[in-house]
């Protein structure tokens, strides 16, 4: 490991062939074998504007134009001889449809926790389709409100439950007319003489369900924690407002470090969280106790704008805000905002692991104050704020946070990413995964007409 007082480098992954590049650099040579490989046009032209004082060969090394499918797969920021711009070393071109073997979220382990799966108020009177962890679930109400959960799939002929109805309690399969109760019993089977003579096998996988926060949250296996106590969001003093499904092409740890990192707000939210003039972070410290880690950073607040008055700056110059963070590992955060006053804001914010590479951002916004503003004001603030995120944060590369340290850069600034790195694997939610290929394009694509509605407001 090198070190400084403004740099944290451990160790670059070995590449076959290739000597370590801050090795060369130490031995006063250019770092060999980097390059900047098929940038998109937008992209290419801030690394060139960022590119001032680097050498003329590694400004020859951007390509031009280039499209988005051809990004590579990131290693680091070399800060030595290249401060501004990304580059890669040369190794294997992984490309976007294979992620390469490393130490990712363990979808295995995961399923002994709580995730959201949709908000409440979308789940009404028929079957709703989700997925979680790669596993297909069909959602649906019972007589008196109740939510269920089970897997999306008839053990007769592997139908689609979702595209079926609800009778009472139970769910009936549009395929057979084959009736199953909340449990994941088969209960009846047109079919035969006695339909109540259903075969012992006949039944399919029942999952935990719970409402809360406004929020449908769903547990494979007998979960490991509670969820967190959020009291602002249940309190008549307080108003809520709801925003998302934010369905973003990278896994739920990815989605879960941007809402974490402080880095980026100058530059990808200017004006709205950031101030490219103030871009320093303020030092920070986070406490791991068990699965939950705590932070507060205390910084700068934006300029604002009038189009989202979402804050309560009082202050005529330079307001401070204060944010309290409790990161619930797996992907659950909440945050207190407030800025020395009475007045106060909490954002629960949760992500849903769809799958390995797919995932879906739910947020819960809570204040004190600015009853009489419209919810489409909150509500059309993050969605600028997930939009600017959603472009950048899909570009990166692999698709998956790599929870080895030694894959990816680290500064001081990281801290939180580094401790929450460090908890996943601690806990046992990360683990050694094997070299993958994917889709070029995550998701299941749109659904047909008659198909079982997703549980989304989109």
């Amino acid at each position: 490991m090198v070190a400084n007082s403004d740099l944290i480098i451990t160790n670059f992954p070995a590449q076959p062939g290739n000597r370590n590049p801050l090795k060369q650099r130490s031995n006063g040579t250019q770092p060999a074998h980097l390059q900047i490989e098929r940038v998109p046009a937008r992209l290419r032209a801030r690394l060139l504007a960022g590119a001032r004082g680097t050498s003329s060969r590694a400004r020859a090394a951007l390509p031009r134009g280039g499209a988005r499918g051809g990004l590579a797969s990131w290693h680091g920021l070399i800060a030595a001889d290249f401060p501004r711009t990304l580059v890669r070393s040369a190794a294997p071109d992984w490309g976007r449809a294979v992620t390469p073997p490393g130490v990712y979220a363990d979808p295995r382990a995961q399923r002994a926790c709580w995730h959201p799966v949709g908000y409440s108020s979308d789940l009404t009177s028929g079957p709703a389709h989700a997925d979680l962890l790669g596993e297909p679930l069909v959602l649906w109400r019972g007589p008196s409100g109740e939510p269920r959960a089970m897997s999306d799939l008839c053990v007769h002929r592997g139908t689609a439950l979702s595209l079926g109805s609800v009778s009472g309690d139970e769910i009936v399969c549009p395929y057979h007319g084959w009736r199953y109760a909340a449990d994941g019993r088969c209960v009846a089977i047109p079919q035969l003489e006695n339909p109540a003579l259903v075969p012992v096998k006949a039944r399919v996988p029942a999952f935990r369900i719970q409402e809360r926060y406004g929020l449908i949250w769903v547990a494979l296996e007998e979960p490991r924690w509670p969820l967190p106590e959020v009291p602002e969001l249940g309190d008549a003093a307080w108003a809520v407002v709801s925003a998302g499904p934010y369905r973003w092409n990278c896994d739920a740890a990815r989605q879960v470090e941007n809402f974490t990192d402080f880095g980026h707000f100058p530059w990808v939210h200017p004006g709205l969280l950031g101030d490219p003039e103030r871009p320093v972070v303020p030092r920070h410290e986070v406490r791991t106790e068990g699965h939950v880690l705590h932070y507060s950073i205390v910084r700068p607040e934006a300029p604002g704008t009038d189009s989202f008055p979402v804050f309560a700056n009082e202050q005529a110059s330079l307001p401070e805000r204060r944010s309290r963070y409790e990161l619930h590992l797996p992907y659950t955060i909440v945050l207190r905002l407030d800025w020395g006053g009475q007045r106060g804001m909490v954002y629960l914010f949760a992500a849903q692991p769809v799958a390995d590479e797919r995932c879906a951002g739910y947020v819960v916004v809570g204040r004190n104050y600015n009853f009489d503003q419209p919810a489409l004001v909150i509500r059309e603030f993050e969605n600028t704020i997930f939009g600017q995120d959603q472009v950048v944060v899909e570009s990166q590369r692999p698709d998956r946070v790599p929870f080895d340290l030694a894959t990816e850069l680290h500064l001081k600034f990281d801290a939180v990413a580094v401790a929450y790195r460090k908890a996943m694997r601690a806990l046992g939610l990360a683990a050694d995964a094997p070299a993958s290929r994917h889709r070029e394009t995550a998701g299941a694509g749109p659904r047909q007409a008659g198909q079982a509605s997703e549980l989304t407001r989109e």
